[in-house]
């Protein structure tokens, strides 16, 4: 009994002590001065504790510094396809290993618990990708922020011990984030904040997506090395579609949209129709859109607490509506029409003449058209929003207006904004500070946006120049009427 309690012992010792020889192993083997001689070209890790091909600045910055020479380590999670300009051989994604997803959905104190065993997994399993994975070992390390914990903790160890440089890319501050499912007095999210302006408050450089929160982490947190706003810009392939991108679109996409939309759809037959597009009559010709189809509106969420899917849903609730009523009273005055072609009676004539007056023009005011709301992405609250939208649907019989969630392919997205009529941005900010990229994509595809305001959003947004801003459902739904009244889609009540 006391040889195999032996071996059990110093097994035990050796595992507790593997991390120590681990450190030691990096900071002699790996660190600049060791493998610079040995490196032939300038090596950075742009690291993201997400989705990395989710993530289109972090992906501009890693095309940036492949582009001047650098090789680039992609850290993150491997869940989508690399955009192709990172598809090259100076371009290496080390992927991390993901909590289980039930992580998230767990209730808050069951949460709470299991939370220090999902920081360890993705600690061990970043450091290792920083420390031991990317060749040669980096000399700048380039970070996205948040997720702030254990991200900044692991990036900073981890360029301590191969003397590398750190840059930190401010998107938001990760405590609000936290704040917004424990509370912002939860002791947690008070530690949280610490440990994010203790561990991110000193780099080589700062790049912060809006000016106010640069002059908020400054003022606050007293920060350290170089800073500069940098603000989101659209890459080129995010534009207007040719009408051939969205027929090739609709015949992948149409079918895959569930549930199922053969009640609200125009009439089409694939692959000659979609229920946007028709082909022409000759190949030589490109396909045309249809005059009835519906207006679509594309928006983009993660499905968590920061983005306030209510006032949409509450919205298209109030178009619906006033789509019914004025479909109700636009069938009136046809039948009051007909009525008055038939009487001879002066009186009744008169009392209708301001009706059967009304020009084309004032008839297309009687009505609004279909819409059609494509909501793309993931998150922990969409399952409980499609179930909401599903009941609307069917309890309240609509029938000009339907929402439907999408995941696309990375390739996908850019067409399916382009091809839109309005783009619509539900981002409210934990912190107040962050700009949604959705609504910079929305803009580059000449959308316009409608935005719930928030204090960083002049930034961005100029009301009634690039998008109109809406604090409420009402608001929202008076915009959607508005810009569907001024031409975008076709679609007749």
């Amino acid at each position: 009994m006391f040889i195999p309690a032996l071996i059990i012992l110093c097994s035990l010792g050796a595992l507790s002590l593997f991390p120590l020889f681990l450190v030691v192993w990096v900071a002699l083997h790996r660190s600049r001065t060791t493998t610079n001689q040995r490196s032939l070209k300038r090596s950075a890790a742009v690291v993201v504790l997400g989705d990395v091909g989710r993530s289109p600045r972090m992906c501009y910055h890693a095309q940036s510094l492949a582009n001047e020479g650098w090789k680039v380590g992609l850290v993150g999670y491997n869940n989508t396809t690399l955009p192709p300009p990172l598809q090259r051989p100076s371009v290496r994604l080390h992927a991390l290993i993901e909590p289980p997803g039930w992580f998230a959905k767990l209730p808050k104190a069951a949460f709470i618990v299991v939370a220090p065993l999902k920081i360890a997994i993705q600690s061990t399993s970043l450091f290792w990708a920083l420390a031991v994975n990317v060749h040669p070992p980096p000399e700048l390390i380039l970070v996205q922020t948040p997720p702030a914990l254990p991200t900044l903790f692991i990036v900073r160890l981890v360029a301590f011990l191969l003397r590398a440089r750190v840059i930190i890319d401010w998107h938001n501050l990760g405590y609000t984030i936290l704040g917004l499912r424990l509370g912002p007095s939860h002791p947690l999210v008070k530690l949280a904040g610490w440990l994010e302006r203790v561990t991110g408050r000193t780099a080589f450089a700062h790049l912060f997506v809006t000016h106010a929160m640069k002059r908020h982490l400054d003022a606050q947190w007293g920060l350290q090395g170089h800073k500069a706003v940098l603000h989101d810009r659209p890459p080129v392939h995010f534009r207007r579609a040719q009408t051939h991108e969205t027929h090739t679109l609709f015949k992948s996409l149409a079918p895959r949209i569930k549930p199922a939309l053969a009640d609200f759809w125009p009439t089409y037959t694939p692959p000659q129709s979609t229920p946007f597009t028709r082909e022409a009559s000759t190949k030589a010709q490109q396909p045309s859109l249809r005059p009835d189809r519906p207006v679509l509106a594309v928006s983009s969420t993660s499905w968590t607490a920061d983005e306030d899917f209510d006032i949409l849903l509450e919205a298209a609730r109030k178009y619906e509506f006033r789509a019914q009523r004025l479909a109700q009273a636009r069938s009136s005055i046809s039948q009051l029409a007909q009525d008055d072609s038939h009487t001879n009676s002066a009186s009744s004539s008169s009392s209708h003449l301001p009706i059967t007056q009304s020009t084309p023009q004032q008839q297309q005011q009687q009505r609004l058209p279909k819409l059609l709301i494509i909501v793309t992405g993931k998150g922990q609250l969409r399952s409980h929003y499609e179930r909401l939208i599903a009941m609307a649907e069917q309890d309240e019989r609509w029938k000009f207006v339907r929402i439907r969630t999408a995941w696309l392919e990375v390739e996908e997205y850019p067409i399916l904004l382009g091809s839109a009529d309005i783009g619509i941005s539900l981002h409210s900010s934990s912190s107040g500070l962050d700009l949604p990229m959705k609504v910079v994509d929305m803009l580059g595809c000449g959308l316009p946006v409608l935005a719930l305001d928030f204090p960083c959003l002049p930034e961005l947004i100029s009301d009634g120049r690039n998008g109109l801003v809406f604090n409420s459902a009402g608001q929202l739904a008076d915009q959607l009427a508005e810009v569907a009244f001024s031409g975008a889609g076709a679609g007749a009540g």
